[in-house]
């Protein structure tokens, strides 16, 4: 069985490490100009964007698996509850605005600064912000974290649940007719990005379930079923501002998830993605900073094959954005430990 103490399920290390370098790998791609000579793999590499949604979906069940059963039996303390979500993520977070503002001190948004540092930033009017624009996933979940409370009211019940997910797939419309309408489309909406949560919180309470009925399945069939259904996801076209969008990418990662807590796979589950998904956020956060940095070595300009600069640029990248998460994160875990014990 894929899980471990706690209610901790070890393969999602994997998925979270599967989520943050593909994103990694599709903004380097991006921002080069797409160099690869493969369409095809060109594409691919685009539609990693999405994997942001699997985030999502990762962040609505780990924490219905950490606080659901605290929350529903009133046994939390908002305080610690509140106070551990800024801990674990304002100090990276604002490491990286004081870069970014140091860099673009002549342009920054000092408005987009302060609203930064407050992580409440997604509920500004425009969501399009001057510094760390990646954050912008960060803001969404913040916005879930001050939710959460009701979050947990909403799925209380199965009954209640499987209501909820109706409703956000009609907000998911809704936002989707009117970008539609306006002519200009954000895909940083809390409301349109809400069913991933939601769909996350979903296989938190059938969780037991599926895994009785999905264990005794032999991995290759799996592994065989998720290539199938991903090449089905990604041949079928759809405008990606449009509820089909969302309702097969969260069928598609929804799916990943089931298999993901059911079977046991050393490929998700390992010491290398065990590590990696500790700093998988930081290393979302902070690659295009590692990646302005490298660019600056013009390294791209030196070598004639497309596919090979991609590959040496990539490989820098995640190298380099790995040694600065992993080290900026224990620098700010020793510096938090420090004031803890002088406050005593």
């Amino acid at each position: 069985m894929a899980i471990g103490s706690n209610n901790r399920y070890e393969n999602l290390d994997g998925l979270k490490v599967i989520a943050a370098f593909g994103i990694v790998a599709m903004h380097v791609s991006s921002n080069m100009g797409h160099p690869l000579t493969s369409e095809i793999a060109t594409n691919i590499i685009g539609s990693m964007t999405h994997f942001v949604k699997l985030f999502l979906i990762l962040s609505g069940f780990g924490m219905c698996c950490g606080y659901y059963e605290k929350f529903k039996s009133g046994k939390v303390n908002l305080e610690k509850f509140y106070i551990r979500r800024f801990e674990k993520n304002l100090p990276f977070f604002a490491l990286l605005v004081c870069i970014d503002t140091l860099f673009s001190i002549k342009t920054v948004l000092w408005r987009d600064v302060f609203s930064s540092l407050t992580m409440a930033f997604n509920l500004m009017p425009s969501h399009d912000m001057s510094v760390i624009g990646v954050g912008w996933t960060l803001g969404v979940i913040f916005v879930f974290y001050f939710m959460f409370p009701f979050y947990i009211f909403l799925l209380s019940t199965k009954k209640r649940a499987w209501f909820t997910v109706i409703i956000c797939y009609i907000l998911n419309w809704c936002c989707c007719n009117y970008y539609e309408s306006v002519g200009k489309t954000d895909g940083a909406n809390f409301l349109f990005l809400s069913i991933y949560f939601v769909i996350g919180g979903v296989l938190y309470l059938y969780k037991d379930y599926i895994q009785e009925k999905v264990s005794g399945i032999p991995t290759f069939v799996v592994l065989l079923a998720t290539a199938v259904i991903t090449m089905v996801w990604y041949f079928i076209p759809a405008n990606e501002f449009s509820l089909f969008f969302t309702v097969k990418t969260s069928i598609l990662f929804a799916i990943w998830v089931i298999f993901a807590i059911s079977q046991p796979m050393k490929l998700l589950e390992n010491s290398v993605t065990k590590t990696l998904s500790q700093v998988s956020l930081e290393v979302y956060l902070s690659h295009m900073m590692i990646f302005r940095v490298v660019e600056k070595f013009g390294i791209a300009d030196r070598i004639n094959n497309g596919n090979i600069a991609y590959i040496v640029v990539l490989f820098l990248t995640i190298i380099l954005t790995i040694v600065f998460a992993l080290i900026a994160k224990r620098v700010i875990d020793i510096c938090f430990r420090r004031l803890k014990k002088a406050e005593r």
